[in-house]
């Protein structure tokens, strides 16, 4: 369903775009200028939390970053009611207005204060309201000093000390201490709190001011260079008067505020509760089903340094938050600060997890390949390296938003049905003059999942930059934008479609590199080594056993084992010394992977591990720092293992730890493996055939005749040769750009290959530009070459490009290829005709 505006709208929006270095953000400004319009029926007070100043049930909690009920309706107003989502969903102003027009609604919030909001207004929805009212007579006629006491005593944080004058405090917690203890229906005690979770700012010398609190000059804090007077400061028994009272009315119906777009009043009657997550959506999203919401309907955080835990601090501390947990929150809220680090590492870690690696992937691309983006984070790299900005977290901010961000949209283009609407509210902003146009990169990030951006509807009247940045570079007016995306059935399909073709042909790869690695690294030979030396064991002494980081109730244990010895489990630094190779066994079955060693000790293994001649030493150092890190792990293990530690678990763990090696080693090896599988799959093809000759090293002038007996040994080492050499005097050779050479008889190339073998389809059009210029190369000195494109994921766009483009004369799909009989004879008819001069070139 198609959101359209209820006026027509004005002609497209006419700004210009930056005139500074700005080129790929021109060319994302013209991708969707078309889209870009003012839409009249949108302003300031509609698309923030001002619409909601004098609304029922919404104005109880001044919570500046939700948006109005009367957005909700008119945006709403196209669609027939089902699922919605707010991913964002704060004080969960989309869930309660959908809920009242009939949707049924999921919200998800990390913020422990709009999860409170939002549990009270289900309370308000249940509560007995005789009952409530007659509690609230009764508790306006109590002096809520008399029940104060440490029990329900504010803890503050360094950032709210002195917030509020000292008696207001007390009858604070007063109140709450006469609710807990004296109000026993569960409903009307949580909308009493919540009453005074409402008046906190009323009366504390704080105003909530965008990336902080600003101090009245009253509070006696450290003031800056303008005194701030916020007004009149209430007393807490006026403010928590005017809250209940004002609660009641509502409850009654009292208070009517009509909607800009209907009649009649709207409904706010609660139809359904909202389901909630209390989460990161970096979190709860990846597990919510695919293709389960029909409409998205959203305001994520800005990237405007805005800090809600500061701004919310005192609601925080009202909730129970120390200090620690204020801190550890600000880390797992979408980056919005420049405090945030970032989460790249957790966010892989998750999908892994998940079993996701190739979506990982897919967005990871994405976001690496938005031009734009790359251009505005290398302007601010630079302006950071010349100290030109004000702050220095600025860059790692935008950036880590972005990703953040890339992930998000990725996740809401996975889980919306087809025919699905992501409905958008957010902010452009601008850090040292230079604009971030976030609502061209989000859509555009929108569009690689699969999305259509239907509209950027911005308000007739732009956002200013802050007034440092407009005394610096002057006044630019920034957008202020609802996006509007849906998910078309057929693209909808054709991505799932294609993602499935990537997760195939991913594991497969992956299953071929898992196996080769396993041989590669020697790993089943470590017991054979290890059980050549067990006779000796003898001759090593574990007197200074303490001193290399062995625990005495996990050495006697060992031993005294039937089937181990002390040198299966612990690490000699004499054994070490002799024997190096078993290095990596020591570090497999304590469980550390070569990254997580030099990360703690500083020694780089990798060299040592690799050396299977044992020609390179290790140091006293290195051997202490080694040893001792081993003999910790392992006797931790033992020492947990609660005196059962076998063999077969010793193995266990040899092997785990050397997947969990392998996995991260393929991550970096994708498109090389897909390389050697078409390189393996030639070779084998050439048996079949029998026209193999030779391997060709890729040292030296020595050619390695084809002996059958030796085959899976050379194919296992595909990657040690350059090529391969065919009796019919032709050859084979494997290179970089092209990845494979086709070479006749009198030593030109007949034909190259270009094998891609990356699986995300957001960077298929990227793998078809690096083969298409590779292929130009070629044909600039070989014009008779045939060129053949060997790719794992081709897109509808991809493929029409490549269809159309006359430098490359055949492309083959490597998942068909691998899967498909006849694909699989297509491809090795096409290339070995090709090396065959008294054959018709394949067509």
């Amino acid at each position: 369903m198609s959101i359209e505006p209820i006026v027509e709208l004005t002609d497209t929006f006419t700004s210009s775009p930056p005139t500074n270095p700005s080129v790929e953000r021109d060319t994302l400004y013209e991708k969707f200028r078309a889209k870009i319009s003012v839409n009249p029926v949108l302003d300031r007070t509609l698309v923030s939390y001002q619409g909601n100043k004098n609304t029922p049930f919404y104005s109880w909690f001044k919570y500046k970053e939700g948006f109005s009920e009367g957005l909700v309706h008119y945006l709403l107003r196209p669609f027939k009611p089902g699922i919605l989502l707010d991913p964002f969903s704060g004080a969960g102003a989309a869930l309660f207005a959908a809920s009242a027009l009939g949707w049924y609604t999921k919200g998800i919030e990390l913020l422990s204060v709009g999860i409170y909001a939002t549990q009270a207004r289900l309370a308000a929805n249940r509560v007995n309201m005789p009952i409530f009212k007659q509690t609230v007579a009764n508790l306006l006629q109590i002096n809520f000093a008399e029940y104060h006491g440490q029990t329900y005593s504010l803890k503050h944080i360094a950032i709210t000390k002195g917030a509020f004058p000292e008696e207001e405090e007390k009858q604070l917690i007063g109140y709450i201490a006469y609710c807990k203890q004296m109000v026993n229906d569960t409903d009307i005690q949580t909308l009493l709190l919540f009453a005074a979770f409402c008046t906190l700012e009323d009366i504390s010398y704080t105003r909530k001011d965008g990336q902080y609190l600003r101090w009245d000059m009253r509070s006696g804090r450290s003031l800056g260079n303008i005194p701030f007077n916020k007004g009149p400061i209430l007393t807490f028994q006026e403010a928590i008067t005017r809250k209940l009272k004002q609660i009641i009315s509502d409850l009654e119906g009292n208070c009517v505020q009509q909607s800009l777009f209907e009649d009649t009043d709207p409904p706010r009657t609660l139809l359904t509760s909202p389901e909630m997550y209390q989460g990161s959506c970096l979190d709860v999203l990846p597990r919510i089903a695919q293709s389960s919401i029909d409409v998205v309907l959203t305001s994520p955080p800005y990237a405007n340094r805005y800090d809600y835990t500061r701004t919310y601090a005192l609601e925080l501390v009202y909730l129970g938050c120390n200090d620690e947990q204020v801190k550890q929150l600000r880390q797992e809220l979408l980056s919005c600060t420049v405090e945030n680090k970032s989460k790249r590492d957790r966010i892989e870690e998750y999908y892994k997890f998940l079993g996701r690696e190739v979506d990982f992937d897919i967005i990871n691309t994405t976001f690496q390949e938005q031009r734009a983006l790359q251009e505005v984070l290398s302007i601010l790299d630079t302006y950071l390296a010349q100290k030109q900005l004000n702050n220095p977290g600025i860059a790692s901010l935008v950036r880590n938003y972005f990703y953040e961000m890339c992930f998000v949209v990725y996740e809401l283009a996975r889980i919306l049905k087809p025919g699905g609407t992501v409905i958008m509210v957010n902010d452009n902003v601008q850090y040292a003059g230079e604009e971030v146009p976030v609502d061209l990169i989000l859509s555009d990030f929108a569009q690689s999942f699969g999305l259509t951006t239907k509209h950027i509807w911005t308000l007739n009247r732009g956002k200013g930059n802050s007034s440092q940045q407009m005394g610096n570079h002057g006044r630019t007016e920034l957008r202020k934008c609802v996006y509007v995306w849906e998910k078309d059935n057929r693209m909808a399909i054709t991505r799932d479609q294609l993602l499935i073709e990537a997760h195939q042909i991913n594991y497969q790869l992956r299953s071929t590199f898992f196996y080769r690695k396993l041989k590669e690294y020697k790993v089943l030979t470590f017991p054979s080594i290890v059980a050549n030396i067990t006779p000796l064991a003898e001759l090593y002494n574990w007197d200074q056993r303490a001193d290399w980081g062995i625990s005495e109730d996990a050495f006697t244990y060992i031993s005294k084992h039937e089937d181990l010895k002390l040198i299966q489990v612990f690490c000699h630094p004499k054994l070490l010394r002799e024997y190096p190779v078993l290095l990596a066994y020591y570090r497999n079955i304590a469980a550390l992977s070569q990254k997580s060693v030099s990360y703690l000790i500083g020694v780089n293994v990798a060299k040592y591990e690799t050396d299977q001649d044992n020609k390179t030493s290790l140091n006293d150092t290195q051997i202490s720092l080694l040893v001792r890190l081993f003999n910790e792990h392992m006797s931790l293990i033992i020492d947990s293992s609660i005196q059962s530690f076998t063999e077969q678990e010793l193995q266990g763990l040899l092997l785990t730890s050397t997947g969990a090696q392998i996995d991260g080693a393929w991550r970096n090896a994708i498109g090389e493996e897909a390389e050697k599988v078409v390189q393996r799959l030639l070779v084998k093809e050439a048996v079949k055939l029998g026209l193999l000759s030779a391997f060709i090293p890729r040292n030296g002038t020595n050619m390695e005749p084809f002996t059958p007996e030796y085959f899976e040994t050379q194919l296992g080492n595909i990657g040690s040769y350059r090529g391969i050499m065919l009796n019919n005097q032709t050859s084979i050779l494997f290179s970089s750009e092209p990845d494979i050479s086709l070479i006749g008889r009198n030593g030109t190339t007949s034909g190259v290959i270009e094998v891609k073998g990356g699986t995300d389809p957001a960077g298929a059009l990227e793998r078809y530009g690096a083969a298409k210029k590779s292929f130009e190369d070629t044909l600039r000195s070989a014009p008779q070459a045939k060129t053949i494109l060997v790719a794992s994921c081709i897109t509808p766009e991809a493929l029409q490009r490549i269809k159309e483009d006359g430098t490359i004369f055949k492309y083959f799909n490597l998942t068909q290829i691998m899967k498909e009989k006849q694909k699989y004879s297509e491809f090795v008819e096409c290339v070995f005709m090709l090396l065959d001069e008294n054959h018709k070139v394949c067509e």
